[in-house]
């Protein structure tokens, strides 16, 4: 178990940096698509099954379209405050992110 939980740690690394790398040299309007595909969701899964079992897999699977909502919700907020507020964009985004985590978490 331990082998897989550092291997999801390298294998994650490794993808965030090929993204950061495709969005350096090709733009970000290609890495930004690079970066939302599934894939995350995807070696996250992946990795849950090997590391505990495939129940607890698919357990992880049923809530992930909650979670990729609340996300969504953050980059929303950050996208209407950034031009404004330039300093509190990212912590309006979290704050907002919070809140629907704790109640999608409590009502879970």
């Amino acid at each position: 178990i331990g082998v897989f939980i550092l291997l999801s740690f390298f294998i994650g690394g490794m993808w965030i940096t090929l993204a950061t790398l495709i969005s350096e040299k090709l733009g970000t309007t290609l890495g930004g698509i690079i970066t939302s595909l599934p894939s995350t969701s995807l070696l996250s899964l992946l990795f849950i099954g090997l590391t505990q079992n495939p129940v607890k897999a698919s357990e992880a699977a049923t809530v992930l379209p909650i979670g990729m909502f609340v996300d969504n919700i953050f980059l929303l907020v950050f996208i209407l405050c950034a031009p404004k507020y330039k300093t509190w964009a990212i912590p309006i985004g979290y704050f907002i992110w919070f809140i629907l985590a704790a109640i999608f978490g409590i009502t879970k």
